[in-house]
């Protein structure tokens, strides 16, 4: 008996990190053992080279004689050696194991291949979660023992057909014959909703839509794990992870598209034709509004480590011994608001059980009054406290009272009339006005009254007449005049009594309406007192009043606001509860300093200074942006909008008619030569803006031109080291340039067919944008093309000055480039 009977050595092409090394026999699978790709060394020196072992399996023959295979992944290819595991003495029935050994087959697959061969079932995750997940079922042994499941069919009547899934799998080597990456790798459709329920699990059909280029291995995925709502992608068995498809919604696939490179790289494409809501969103770049974009945006320039370090400072601030503010400063659209938002984030994220913060946003420039600013304060305060939740009221009974609610309602629910009624009273607002009032009236008026009334109402409604008949003669034989003289001060007591429960209700239930007030601030400052005492606990909470947009206000209100707050401040009650932090742009700051309190011939950077001192404890001032800023910015922006879809992608929208037919109606949108430029073409422009200012979207023959949506890699080159020599630039003009240039892109390509678009040169196209939006610059090469009646005429840029360029095409430029330009 040799050994070699029972070795086998060979090669086989293979794409490393793609699939997968399957053993059979008779076309059963035996075991699959994953391709890694190769180490390093192998991709620089690829010849006959192969990394050390990167993959081991094990598996048996009929008879229980135990086989392993080793995997040694090279460049695009696979060494592998089977062997017995044992001592070959040990064998048995030796001719059958030489057949069996003769039959084995080994080939690779890829992991679209293999993943497509894998039946799945739905399983619930955890008792507090609800998810719709299908969990592989290949091959398992002792199936009850491993699967503990509830709920289930309640989770099979979520799974619906043509629900789009991602696929997500993971490895579970003991108890499955396969094993491949954990990962995210590709999207699908249920074809057939669960069914045929084999043990604890229902069968589930799904049609593959499209694989990832390449697996988006868990340790990659779970950064993003939040998005599904679940502590991990797949389900748990035993404590391991097993295979499973993850049910997403709407807005999870939106949050993946934009929450990681890796994921947009890879996916963009194929899902923007599964979701085409996303798709629409990013089509509409034209009107796009900036905030919302921003909001959708990875952090950058460091915003969340600085955010951080802020929001620890504000939870350890004490405001006991200063009334000084705190500002966050910078140029309007340096992202202030947004660097504020990472800073309420971190901390309501923050579990501090020492102290719960509560956030308010304050935005004066709304209002231009004095009065009427801090009336709006008000009401802003006000309404952040009957949004506080409940059940961070420190009140038993009026939770009790709303815990007796829900149950009457329950009860209700068949008489119709009656469980409106219940529900409508919204007893939660109605006890926070109630212990707003008490704070602001006294609970002593509240409750004598309260006693009053109560015995009048008793007096008047349950006692029958001929008893009050017998009790006042009893009364007036028993005291004579005294007793009348009694009847008539109860009349009288009753007839006041009607007005003192009326104005008990108009007093304890109802919230002052200082939106129609125009009194002193010192009276606000009073109420706001009162109103804090009942909003927050100083001991245990605080309030965080958010000034926002300060610097949009006129320059008299800007520092009359900052005072106002500053005294506002000294109230102990207030100080000891609020936390006032202002963005603001420091010059602009400063110009109302000196407009108000210095004479305006000095220079503004002596006593401005010492007046900002005064207002702020401390600030932090989010700096110019420099040129890796304004890299990462742009690389950022342009990640976002720069996508293509595929020229025969069904989901490009077909246009029956022109929006605008082939005529010269456009002068009201553009002017003078070009008009009879364009109509002499015989190209209808296909966008335009309106005087309305929208703009229309982009169509070249009856379709939407992807290709003046996508930003080549130069051109982000070009932007960028235009943007350097800008100056004064924010996050938000970075990104409105951007939409410029494309919009401008995208008009010349309407306009021009390729070969003449291609004579531009990008560099020269972005400049065109730039000098746009100088109005002197504009001027100058308007002049240019009127003094200049040549065919050809040279172009007014440094870097250009020496080519030419088609005089029409140079009037195109000038005209597009103003008008992405309006302001």
């Amino acid at each position: 008996m040799e050994e070699e009977d029972f070795f086998l050595e060979d090669t086989i092409d293979a794409i490393p990190n793609d699939g997968y090394l399957v053993v059979e026999y008779n076309n059963t699978v035996l075991c699959s053992v994953h391709v890694h790709s190769p180490d390093e060394e192998i991709l620089l020196n690829p010849e006959n080279a192969y990394s050390s072992t990167e993959g081991f399996e094990s598996f048996l023959d009929l008879d229980g004689n135990k086989y392993y295979i080793s995997v040694y992944p090279g460049f695009n290819k696979v060494r592998y050696e089977i062997a017995y595991d044992e001592d070959i003495n040990n064998i048995i029935n030796i001719d059958k194991a030489k057949e069996f050994f003769k039959s084995i087959t080994v080939r690779f697959i890829n992991y679209k291949d293999y993943i497509t061969q894998l039946k799945f079932f739905t399983i619930k995750t955890s008792k507090e979660k609800w998810i719709k997940e299908l969990v592989n079922f290949f091959e398992h042994k002792n199936t009850d023992d491993i699967f503990q499941i509830e709920g289930l069919t309640q989770l099979s009547n979520d799974v619906e057909k043509d629900n789009l899934i991602f696929i997500v799998a993971g490895g579970d080597k003991g108890k499955i014959k396969f094993d491949y990456v954990q990962g995210l790798y590709g999207v699908a459709k249920v074809v057939k909703v669960p069914y045929n329920k084999i043990n604890k699990s229902y069968t589930i059909d799904v049609q593959f839509i499209y694989f990832f280029n390449k697996v988006l291995t868990r340790k990659i995925f779970s950064k993003y794990e939040n998005l599904f709502d679940v502590p991990n992608v797949g389900p748990s068995t035993k404590g391991e992870q097993n295979q499973a498809i993850s049910g997403i919604t709407i807005e999870q696939a939106k949050s993946i598209m934009l929450a990681s490179a890796e994921i947009t790289k890879i996916s963009n494409n194929i899902l923007f034709s599964l979701f085409p809501w996303v798709k629409d969103e990013y089509q509409s770049i034209a009107t796009e509004n900036y905030k919302s974009l921003i909001d959708t945006l990875p952090p950058a320039l460091n915003v969340i480590s600085i955010a951080k370090v802020f929001a620890k400072y504000l939870i350890n601030y004490n405001s006991k011994h200063t009334t000084t503010l705190i500002g966050i400063f910078g140029m309007w659209g340096r992202g202030k608001t947004y660097f504020f938002d990472k800073v309420k984030e971190y901390i309501l994220n923050t579990n501090n059980e020492e102290k719960k913060f509560y956030f308010c946003k304050f935005q004066p420039w709304k209002y231009q009054r004095q009065e009427a600013t801090w009336a709006y304060l008000y009401q802003k305060i006000l309404e952040s406290y009957l949004e506080k939740d409940i059940k961070y009221l420190d009140n038993s009974f009026i939770k009790k009272i709303l815990n007796y609610q829900g149950k009457l309602a329950e009860k209700s629910k068949r008489i119709q009339w009656l469980y409106k009624i219940i529900t409508s009273i919204n007893i939660e607002r109605n006890y926070k006005i109630l212990a707003l009032n008490i704070k602001r009236l006294g609970a002593t008026k509240l409750v004598f009254s309260s006693m009053f009334i109560l015995m009048a109402a008793i007096w008047i409604f349950f006692i029958p007449f001929d008893q009050k008949l017998n009790f006042l003669s009893w009364l007036i034989g028993s005291i004579g005049i005294v007793g009348m003289i009694y009847m008539y001060k109860s009349y009288s007591f009753y007839m006041i009594s009607r007005h003192t429960a009326k104005n008990i209700m108009d007093m304890y239930g109802k919230t002052n309406d200082y939106s129609n007030y125009l009194g002193f601030q010192s009276e606000i400052e009073k109420e706001l007192s009162l109103l804090l005492q009942a909003y927050i606990d100083e001991k245990k909470e605080k309030l965080v009043l958010f000034i926002d947009d300060l610097d949009r206000c006129n320059e008299n209100i800007l520092i009359d606001i900052i005072d106002g707050l500053k005294l506002v401040l000294d109230n102990e009650e207030i100080n000891s509860r609020l936390l006032v932090v202002t963005a603001v742009d420091e010059r602009i700051l400063e110009k109302a300093i000196e407009h108000k309190y210095l004479n305006k011939k000095l220079p503004t950077n002596i006593g401005t200074r010492e007046y900002i001192e005064k207002f702020f404890l401390m600030g932090i001032k989010l700096n110019q942006l420099n040129n890796s800023d304004i890299d990462e910015l742009v690389d950022i922006y342009t990640d976002k909008l720069n996508y293509k879809l595929d020229e025969d992608d069904e989901s490009i929208p077909e246009i029956e008619e022109p929006l605008i037919e082939n005529d010269l109606n456009i002068d009201a949108e553009i002017s003078g030569d070009i008009i009879g430029e364009i109509g002499s073409d015989g190209v209808p422009p296909v966008i335009i803006q309106s005087n309305d200012g929208n703009v229309r979207p982009l169509f070249v023959n009856n379709q939407l031109n992807i290709e003046s949506l996508v930003l080549k890699g130069e051109e982000v080159q070009y932007i960028k080291e235009i943007l350097k020599k800008v100056g004064l630039l924010t996050p938000r003009k970075i990104n409105m340039f951007i939409h410029r240039y494309l919009i401008f892109k995208s008009l010349i390509l309407e306009i021009l067919d390729d070969s003449k678009y291609e004579k531009f040169h990008p560099k020269m196209l972005v400049e065109f944008v730039v000098m746009s939006q100088n109005e002197d610059k504009l001027n100058k090469f308007k002049e240019h093309y009127k003094n200049n009646m040549d065919f050809e005429i040279f172009i007014p840029l440094d870097e250009f000055s020496t080519e030419k360029i088609n005089r029409e095409h140079y009037i195109i430029l000038i005209k597009f480039a103003e008008m992405v330009s309006p302001f």
